[in-house]
C-alpha cells in the first residue's frame, strides 16, 4: 500500500472520542433535551394533578348535594302523597254528590 493516497471517507467522526461534527456543533441540543423534557413532565404532572383535584371537588360537591337531596325525598313524598289523597277525596266527594 506504499504510494497509493488514503481514500477514505470523511465521517465527520472525531478520532477521540468517538462523536461525530455534527453532534459537537449541536451541543445546545443536549441543553435542550436536559431543560425541555423535564419541564414539559413538570407541566404535564401540575396540569394533571389539577384535573385530578377539581375532579374531586366536584365529585365531593356532587356527593353532598346528592345527599342532602335523598334525605329530602321522604318528606317530600308524604307532602305530595297528601296533596294527591286529598285531591282524590275532593274529587270522590264531588261525584258522590252528583249522583245523589
Amino acid at each position: 500500500m506504499c504510494g497509493h493516497s488514503d481514500h477514505r471517507r470523511d465521517t465527520g467522526a472525531d478520532e477521540t472520542s468517538g462523536r461525530s461534527m455534527v453532534s459537537k456543533a449541536r451541543g445546545s441540543g443536549g441543553v435542550r433535551v436536559r431543560v425541555l423534557i423535564p419541564l414539559m413532565l413538570a407541566m404535564i404532572g401540575l396540569i394533571g394533578g389539577h384535573v385530578c383535584s377539581l375532579y374531586l371537588i366536584e365529585r365531593g360537591k356532587i356527593t353532598k348535594e346528592s345527599r342532602e337531596l335523598f334525605r329530602a325525598i321522604p318528606g317530600t313524598f308524604h307532602v305530595e302523597l297528601a296533596q294527591e289523597a286529598g285531591m282524590m277525596g275532593a274529587a270522590l266527594e264531588a261525584i258522590s254528590r252528583d249522583q245523589a
